[in-house]
């Protein structure tokens, strides 16, 4: 069970979590499109509080149970996402804090280091892209991992079913070769997100 706090950042209204002691080294979690704030591990969050760090995470838009908006209609920017985060880190009154985040969750930490360094301590970046010229000395994204986000705007986002095997296949993609694919796992991941969320359906925003 998740102890969810509501915050007002930059004007709206998003779900957080915090873990650990406020007085530790504060770091803000931020996931990437389609995925909420679960999509950090309650158990990873922990073990980050319990190495001495005060842990935040949170909803994007259109996510879980922060502010959402009717499916395919998103009234929302990167830079919207980018002041929301600054905006988390005020809520909790937080001057500057160590920012990890994981795909689009990579871009707006970026664009906050960029535009506010002051708030920012340490930027620790997962499956993003520097925002900026390619990096040849870094892979780029996996044709097969292409191909499923070019499918997310065929998605019925209103169907739940459909958006399960979605969010799924996504995982066995992502999931790497080195050990089996948890199928059971990603699909009980993936239902208890849409069981959660005040509106499943406008997840499909960030995909447009």
């Amino acid at each position: 069970m998740i102890n969810e706090h509501s915050v007002t950042a930059n004007g709206v209204t998003l779900c957080t979590e915090a873990f650990g002691d406020p007085g530790d080294a504060a770091v803000l979690l931020i996931m990437g499109a389609t995925v909420s704030m679960l999509g950090w591990d309650d158990r990873f969050c922990r073990q980050l509080a319990f190495g001495g760090r005060y842990v935040i995470r949170y909803d994007n838009r259109d996510f879980g149970r922060s502010v959402t908006y009717g499916p395919g209609k998103p009234q929302h920017t990167l830079q919207d996402l980018v002041d929301d985060a600054v905006g988390a880190l005020d809520a909790y009154r937080l001057v500057r804090a160590h920012l990890a985040g994981m795909s689009l969750g990579g871009m707006i930490p970026q664009l906050v280091a960029i535009r506010r360094p002051e708030r920012v301590a340490t930027l620790t970046l997962i499956a993003s892209s520097p925002h900026g010229p390619d990096d040849p000395d870094l892979p780029t994204m996996a044709k097969k991992v292409q191909s499923y986000f070019a499918g997310a705007g065929g998605v019925n986002w209103s169907n739940e079913a459909s958006v399960v095997d979605f969010m799924v296949q996504g995982a066995h993609v992502i999931s790497g070769s080195t050990r089996p694919f948890d199928e059971a796992t990603a699909r009980n991941f993936v239902v208890r997100e849409m069981g959660r969320a005040s509106n499943s359906a406008s997840r499909g925003n960030h995909a447009l």
